[in-house]
């Protein structure tokens, strides 16, 4: 059989406890998509420009100018892992830098992928840009946000195909 507590403090004087601090708290641990473990001071660092180990790219980190206003008609097409142009569509310029692009678009395109981007402009011939996808964000009426840094266009005859086909 077991003793059966009576509830009572027994004469004990709690009163000195009073004062006593609350223990230290552990420090703060957190794991990463990657599932490493982080503490709390390398959590605070800006992420860096490399792949995680589950393969979905970092968004760039640097201080990009957010663009002048942009609101040109584009024809955009997604490369494919072997460099060759996919299906085409259509979407409408946000903003424009010399190294990056936004635009808003019906089709949502994953971080880290290539586009080839046709510029219409008016009573001109397009203009043909190519960068990487840094983020994509759900936007109003079923429409995508997506920016894009600026490359080099690649000399490949898949691209240029598809550029003559543009212009």
């Amino acid at each position: 059989m077991g003793i059966a507590y009576s509830g009572s403090r027994q004469g004990r004087d709690w009163s000195e406890y009073a004062d006593v601090a609350p223990p230290p708290r552990p420090p703060e641990v957190r794991t990463s998509l990657a599932g490493r473990i982080q503490d709390s001071a390398s959590s605070k660092r800006p992420p860096s420009n490399q792949s995680l180990d589950i393969g979905i790219p970092t968004i760039n980190n640097r201080n990009a100018p957010a663009g002048k206003p942009f609101t040109a008609e584009l024809d955009v097409c997604e490369l494919d892992d072997q460099g060759r142009p996919g299906q085409t569509w259509t979407c409408r310029g946000l903003t424009l830098s010399r190294s990056s692009i936004s635009l808003r678009s019906r089709r949502m395109c994953h971080a880290g992928r290539r586009l080839l981007i046709a510029i219409h402009l008016v009573d001109d011939k397009p203009i043909v840009l190519h960068g990487q996808v840094t983020n994509c964000d759900y936007d109003t009426n079923s429409q995508h946000t997506v920016s894009i840094d600026l490359e080099p266009i690649p000399n490949t005859s898949d691209v240029r195909k598809w550029i003559r086909k543009m212009t």
